[in-house]
């Protein structure tokens, strides 16, 4: 229970709600100091990991059984419902606003320290995004810090990508992926959209999404979180999570 500065509004609501027999807690402050504590949040140094690789490398799935097996992650994709690309809202909840996203961030830094603190592990994990994500803003100051922290790049041969992309987006309306290349279509460029599309018409799904791979892999290089740094590499064969996981854990475990 709360309202902006935790003052009468929502103490006397607190009452009456316990009056009529529920249990309630009051946010001292309100809103208002809460914000201030999500926003310090941010400026807390943490030990952050970053895992990267080209799209359709399987990144969030091998994050996600990592945490499974007991690794602290923080899954940014989860918290935006949003997974970083022109397709990333496909099959997803409503994104959340930039503010509650950043709320809800709050919250998993402040539990992955505690993890941290009750495991003896040493990094909290993180996916390479870009400073938006869909229409969420990563706060400036942690961005700063994922561009600063160790950065792992998972190298997966193409076809092996592209594979994974058709699996995940090829059961969408033709509709709903030909929105989605024309929202880069800029970038992309007039000939491989027309290609794109046109093979999306004709139905042939791997040959527009080859196209669109090759683009992504380009716009990776040139725009990556590592920004030039020497990154770590890791050459995995497949994109299979639970393989995976256990590769990136040994291969952490050896550093």
């Amino acid at each position: 229970m709360h309202c902006w500065r935790g003052g009468m509004r929502s103490a006397a609501i607190a009452w009456l709600l316990d009056l009529y027999g529920f249990t309630v807690y009051t946010l001292q402050g309100g809103y208002k100091a809460f914000r201030n504590w999500v926003l310090q949040q941010f400026e807390i140094k943490y030990p952050l990991q970053i895992i990267g690789g080209y799209t359709g490398s399987g990144k969030t799935e091998a994050l996600l059984a990592m945490k499974k097996k007991g690794v602290v992650v923080v899954d940014l994709e989860g918290l935006a419902n949003h997974k970083g690309s022109a397709f990333g809202s496909l099959g997803l909840p409503v994104q959340p606003s930039t503010e509650m996203f950043e709320n809800l961030l709050a919250f998993e830094l402040r539990q992955a320290v505690h993890k941290l603190e009750q495991s003896g592990q040493q990094y909290i994990w993180i996916e390479s995004e870009s400073q938006r994500i869909g229409n969420i803003n990563l706060q400036s100051s942690f961005f700063k810090q994922m561009k600063e922290a160790p950065y792992l790049f998972i190298d997966i041969p193409f076809e092996e990508r592209l594979q994974f992309i058709l699996e995940w987006y090829g059961k969408f309306e033709k509709s709903e992926l030909i929105n989605a290349v024309l929202r880069i279509r800029k970038r992309l460029g007039g000939l491989d959209t027309k290609l794109a599309v046109n093979f999306l018409l004709e139905d042939n799904v791997e040959a527009c999404f080859s196209i669109l791979l090759k683009y992504y892999d380009r716009y990776y290089d040139k725009s990556n979180l590592a920004d030039g740094k020497v990154l770590d590499k890791l050459a995995l064969p497949t994109v299979d999570a639970e393989q995976n996981a256990y590769v990136i854990i040994s291969w952490k475990q050896e550093q």
